[in-house]
């Protein structure tokens, strides 16, 4: 009854403020609150220095280090209060204490006082759950023993027990020695698992249960049901340790996906779907712009243009400023202008317009804006934007549009620009130049140029021969 004794407790404090000073009282109510499971307020008690001397206490400390997860303190506590500290209790408590005890011994493979425990706690657990939590440690001794056959008939004695949360604890149990002794797969464990999830719900047991899940996942690669699984933890756990601990890993996953590749061995459209799934995941500063960025590529290069503008408008709209603005500008633009959206590529480029840019960046928005306003027939704007470029890409826009208009003269001065003086280099013409060089052979064509022409084919004749391109053939 140990709400009912703490509440006496707090009376005997208002009416003797001095009472918290004794070590009896000390030890009874961390006692007290080790069995509500309030951890934290027991640690003051049953950790009072007045008591290093009582074996009982020991015990308390042991159990509250074992929760803690803390196997080396645990059993050292466990190791002072000796065999002989367990006739201080009732055969409920003891119980509990000796299943704290032999969790201990197995993480630090004291195996002899394991099987020295384990005797006695099978054969007195007063209730049904404690049986079957004893079998389930059994089992655990066998399995570190390498005895898999004593294991898994212990495991299934818990199971046929009466306690639910035993038989869940059992079958969770059952499913890691199958799959340690490879007789399943680890889609199959994580399908059982699953299944448990309806055994029990709460508590340390989900919370495990729904890690381990999240853990198989990983490991096959199963990354957007993995994470569903760490945001169930932060969901079902608020506040707690645990909740955290997994929201850490639901950002680092998240990271290691986007930030450190994790996520190309994915096809981009189930890579963007994960994405989108979980983008409040999405870091902030320049680590989440490159994130967004990483993923919007490969998009585009697979020609899955719906979702990558989504990733860099949001980008653009609320997250960029300056010059980062101007250049995930551009590259929308590139995106739209793929996806033949001249309107939307001239729409991002006016809203990421920026002052004082570097010279190189002005120039790649200049041109890409003057190749929108080509699609859209607006040739004249887009000639007037470019007149004073000379560099490769102006000339290419220039002699589209003079190709449009049929002003051979001008393309053909274009091309002539383009080319400049690689037939007097002994590196062989790649697709784009072999187009070019047929480009302006027609145009020296439709000018009726011939002596052009010859100079064109004493110029190329012998990389045309060598292409084996049809459209170089033909030149």
């Amino acid at each position: 009854m140990a709400v009912e004794a703490l509440g006496m407790m707090q009376l005997l404090v208002e009416n003797d403020p001095l009472a918290v000073e004794d070590p009896v009282f000390r030890g009874i109510r961390g006692a007290a609150q080790m069995q509500m499971m309030r951890y934290d307020e027991a640690e003051a008690n049953i950790f009072y220095s007045a008591l290093d001397g009582d074996l009982g206490v020991h015990l308390w400390r042991g159990a509250w280090q074992a929760f803690e997860g803390n196997w080396l303190a645990a059993h050292h506590e466990f190791i002072i209060a000796g065999d002989s500290a367990f006739a201080l209790f009732p055969p409920k408590e003891r119980a509990i204490l000796r299943i704290a005890v032999v969790k201990a011994a197995l993480e630090q493979e004291d195996y002899e006082t394991a099987d020295l425990i384990l005797t006695r706690l099978v054969d007195e657990a007063p209730t049904n759950a404690l049986r079957a939590q004893a079998k389930l440690l059994v089992a655990r001794a066998k399995d570190a023993l390498d005895d898999p056959l004593g294991a898994m008939e212990t495991v299934d004695e818990a199971i046929a027990s009466n306690d639910r949360l035993g038989r869940a604890e059992a079958n969770y149990l059952k499913t890691e020695l199958l799959l340690k002794y490879d007789e399943i797969k680890p889609q199959e464990a994580i399908e059982h698992l699953e299944a448990l999830r309806f055994a029990w719900r709460g508590g340390d047991y989900e919370f495990r249960l729904l890690n381990r899940v999240a853990n198989l996942h990983i490991d096959e690669e199963q990354y957007a049901d993995a994470l569903k699984s760490l945001r169930e933890i932060v969901t079902y756990f608020p506040g707690d340790s645990a909740s955290k601990e997994a929201r850490s890993r639901m950002d680092e996953l998240f990271r290691d996906l986007f930030l450190n590749g994790r996520a190309s061995k994915l096809d981009p459209i189930n890579a963007l779907a994960l994405y989108f799934d979980f983008r409040e995941l999405t870091p902030g500063g320049a680590d989440g712009d490159r994130m967004i960025r990483i993923l919007a590529d490969p998009l585009a290069a697979v020609d899955l243009l719906g979702g990558a503008p989504q990733l860099l408008d949001h980008q653009v709209k609320f997250r960029l400023r300056g010059q980062s603005k101007a250049r995930v500008g551009a590259r929308l633009a590139v995106i739209h202008l793929l996806d033949q959206k001249p309107s939307e590529a001239l729409r991002i480029l006016s809203a990421s317009r920026w002052v004082n840019l570097p010279k190189d960046l002005e120039m790649a928005r200049r041109q890409l804006q003057a190749r929108a306003l080509v699609d859209l027939n607006r040739d004249e704007e887009a000639l007037e934007l470019i007149k004073n470029d000379t560099v490769r890409r102006a000339e290419l826009i220039r002699s589209e549009i003079h190709g449009q208009r049929k002003e051979w003269v001008k393309v053909a001065a274009s091309l002539e620009s383009i080319l400049g003086e690689r037939w007097n280099s002994n590196k062989p013409l790649d697709e784009i130049e072999q187009t070019q060089v047929l480009r302006l052979a027609v145009a020296l064509t439709f000018e009726n140029n011939r002596a052009g022409l010859d100079s064109l084919r004493r110029r190329y004749n012998e990389k045309c021969k060598r292409a084996q391109t049809a459209a170089v053939s033909i030149c």
